[in-house]
């Protein structure tokens, strides 16, 4: 407010920026608008992001016990998306892709996108966005969203569930406030990474 009075100081930037909040906060409530079923879309056939594995606009999920490759398997499939590279009877529906890593580091992940890059598709520069996380999924969602828009992203990779929960992902209020978040960003494809519990039988 005070940046703008300093450029144009016959308004009440003070009101005028409280009314905006306010008309913001109003339509987050409200939500999105009803309308009848027969006034929606019609999905013709079920679309992929990657074809036959993962739909596109959905969450999708990986689960399974530690050190068998999961994130492995994450990054192979980011960069057939991303680059884009049909193989093995993938076929990419291209785009923008984005990892957000609670697991590793930049330059682990890094190593990790390097060999398959080379060892599978004999190609080398990884085009695949990435992003260290810290904090719950649902904390950082604005961000993320900035971001998303910002690069265009078709397709998040979520590695791992836990710490992206902020918890336990067993928790019932944990996972939906994560896939709540998820949901917010609005048609993007995401491939969540879950291990299973140390102590389940």
């Amino acid at each position: 407010a005070k940046t703008l009075a300093e450029r144009l100081p016959d308004v009440d930037w003070y009101a005028a920026l409280e009314a905006v909040c306010l008309k913001t906060l109003d339509a987050l409530r409200e939500g999105e608008p009803v309308r009848k079923l027969e006034d929606a879309p019609k999905l013709e056939k079920m679309n992929w992001r990657l074809e036959p594995v993962l739909f596109d606009g959905h969450p999708n999920l990986i689960y399974g016990p530690g050190g068998i490759g999961k994130s492995l398997i994450a990054i192979y499939f980011a960069h057939l998306v991303a680059l884009p590279h049909a193989h093995n009877g993938f076929t990419p529906e291209p785009g923008q892709v984005l990892y957000l890593d609670w697991e590793f580091s930049s330059a682990e992940t890094r190593s990790r996108a390097d060999e398959v890059l080379k060892g599978i598709m004999g190609v080398e520069g990884s085009p695949v966005y990435y992003r260290f996380c810290h904090q719950p999924l649902q904390a950082d969602i604005e961000q993320i969203n900035r971001i998303v828009v910002e690069l265009d992203i078709k397709m998040l990779i979520v590695d791992s569930a836990a710490p992206a929960c902020g918890g336990n992902p067993e928790s019932a209020e944990a996972t939906l406030q994560f896939f709540g978040a998820l949901r917010s960003l609005h048609g993007i494809t995401s491939l969540i990474i879950a291990h299973e519990a140390k102590n389940s039988t």
